[in-house]
């Protein structure tokens, strides 16, 4: 099952609501900067007794280049944006600031590539979904809801 979320959508109802943006400012949400949707996504929860969770999705961006440069989840204490490099032969998993999503173009997050590493990792006994908000590096925020699989689905 796609699940697709258009970000103004979610930025158009704060505005609508007269919510304020995330961060400091007062200020609403501008649903014409946001662009960015998310499809094809899950979250692998962690094998049993283990904590750490990943989430893979497709980030489509339908306007001006941007950046995405952070994730939270309630069923995670930390979410971290991760890549795999190749460093003297040896594959090694590492944390990025942030991973650049270039005007009317997208960027898979899937194993091997860039992908979201969930810490702490918990969810109640047949949980099918979690939310996950990411923030653009424009500060704005906006949330998916992404289905979780179990190791072997």
């Amino acid at each position: 099952m796609k699940h697709l979320l258009i970000a103004a959508v979610t930025a158009l109802s704060l505005t609508a609501c007269g919510a304020p943006s995330s961060g400091s400012s007062d200020v609403a949400v501008d649903a014409a900067a946001l662009s960015v949707l998310i499809s094809d996504g899950y979250i692998m929860a962690p094998l049993k007794g283990r904590d750490v969770g990943a989430g893979f999705f497709i980030a489509e961006n339908q306007g001006p280049a941007t950046q995405i440069v952070a994730a939270s989840s309630p069923v995670a204490r930390a979410v971290e944006i991760h890549t795999h490099s190749m460093a003297d032969g040896v594959m090694q998993m590492r944390e990025v600031d942030a991973v650049d999503l270039p005007e009317n173009g997208s960027i898979a997050f899937e194993p091997g590539s860039f992908h979201l590493m969930m810490f702490g990792f918990s969810h109640a006994d047949g949980q099918m979904d979690a939310p996950v908000t990411f923030t653009l590096g424009s500060g704005e925020d906006f949330t998916v809801t992404l289905p979780i699989r179990e190791m072997g689905q």
